[in-house]
């Protein structure tokens, strides 16, 4: 009885799932569609509520949300969002996620059409 070498066995044991994986079965890829900020590029929007998972502004503690963000699409690509530190608009990459979540300024957020 010969004793078969442990990386020739390695080997084949690789080529064989490699061999699988490549005649599996194709998924197809999803086509994401991102959306287009063309129609309100320009606009300024500025947050006039904020609420707790409540629903109420005051949690049980009695601190209240207050609103804060002033947002304004510069481009496809780009959001200006006012910063109280440096009292000015400045702007920031707006990266696409999934379905119709975007991130900007390390805040994600769901587009509502």
């Amino acid at each position: 009885m010969t004793k078969i070498p442990r990386f020739k066995l390695l080997f084949s044991l690789i080529l064989l799932t490699t061999s699988y994986a490549c005649n599996s079965p194709k998924e197809e890829k999803k086509v994401v569609k991102k959306l287009s900020f063309d129609s309100i590029i320009g606009i300024r929007y500025q947050e006039v509520k904020r609420r707790f998972s409540n629903g109420l502004s005051f949690n049980e503690m009695g601190f209240q949300q207050e609103p804060s963000w002033i947002i304004q699409f510069k481009s496809n690509d780009t959001v200006m969002a006012y910063s109280p530190q440096k009292k000015k608009m400045q702007p920031f990459f707006l990266m696409f996620d999934h379905g119709d979540v975007y991130n900007f300024a390390n805040e994600y957020f769901r587009i509502k059409k």
